[in-house]
């Protein structure tokens, strides 16, 4: 059951970000466990994990006004990257252009 869980989970990621880039799944040291060190791919054939580019504003519909939803799913495709060095810092983020509508000014500045 939690094998299944975790793998879920790994390719509930995967959907949203799309596959997980080689030189990170190389580093890991369980990632023989859960994927094909080769391709990238997940170990478990039955697991849909391709990659929905809408998959994101279609969960926000959910809870975000239909008007928001493009700003809101840019802001959290900046913040969600597999690389580090991509991510948008928390600072970037205070000042997206969503983000920047609903925060007070005071609270963004340094």
């Amino acid at each position: 059951m939690l094998l299944h869980a975790l793998q879920m989970h790994l390719a509930e990621i995967m959907y949203l970000l799309g596959p997980i880039p080689l030189e990170l799944i190389d580093i890991g040291h369980y990632s023989h466990n859960w994927f094909d060190m080769q391709t990238g791919k997940l170990r478990e054939k039955k697991i849909n994990c391709k990659h929905d580019q809408t998959q994101i504003e279609t969960r926000l519909r959910q809870t975000v006004p239909s008007d928001e939803i493009p700003l809101v799913a840019a802001m959290i495709r900046q913040a969600l990257t597999y690389q580090p060095g991509e991510r948008a810092t928390a600072s970037t983020l205070l000042n997206s252009d969503w983000l920047g509508q609903h925060v007070d000014a005071e609270a963004r500045s340094p």
